[in-house]
């Protein structure tokens, strides 16, 4: 993600999430600058250390940041299938090893969730159900081979 940083901003805080201990951010200065490096243990204690709430919380802030953005590039390079896609394998994996009944979700629901129309929403599941990756007797039953639609990350 592309963002323009000032005067004492911090870049690379998705390495304190214990899933993203790997800076994945890569930074460019305009000017010159003083930059300091924070090692990723440092502030892990100073967030009281990773059994803390305060750790806890912070993490869980910066993983939903990330799949904001995950989200947003997705909306931007992704077919409308691939979308819709994303949407319903989500709320598949969502209600896995959970028993009935389940909120009903619309094909309005799962059209503004792939940013498409109830129309289109209509034959891309027609689509996926004729191709095996809905179960057409159970639609809320997806297939795992619907993934194998979707572009590798």
């Amino acid at each position: 993600m592309l963002s323009i940083l000032g005067e004492g901003e911090f870049f690379g805080e998705s390495c304190i999430a214990s899933d993203r201990p790997l800076r994945i951010h890569t930074a460019v200065a305009l000017t010159d600058l003083r930059l300091l490096k924070i090692d990723r243990s440092a502030i892990i204690r100073a967030l009281g250390g990773p059994s803390h709430p305060v750790h806890a919380f912070v993490s869980s802030l910066i993983r939903h940041n990330i799949g904001i953005q995950r989200d947003l590039a997705h909306s931007l390079f992704d077919t409308s299938g691939e979308r819709l896609a994303r949407a319903v394998l989500t709320i598949s994996r969502l209600y896995a090893g959970r028993t009935p009944p389940f909120p009903r979700i619309t094909q309005q629901d799962l059209a503004n969730m792939a940013g498409i129309t109830r129309q289109r929403a209509n034959a891309l599941l027609k689509k996926f159900k004729k191709s095996g990756l809905i179960d057409p007797a159970d639609e809320s039953r997806v297939k795992s081979s619907m993934s194998t639609i979707l572009p590798q990350n």
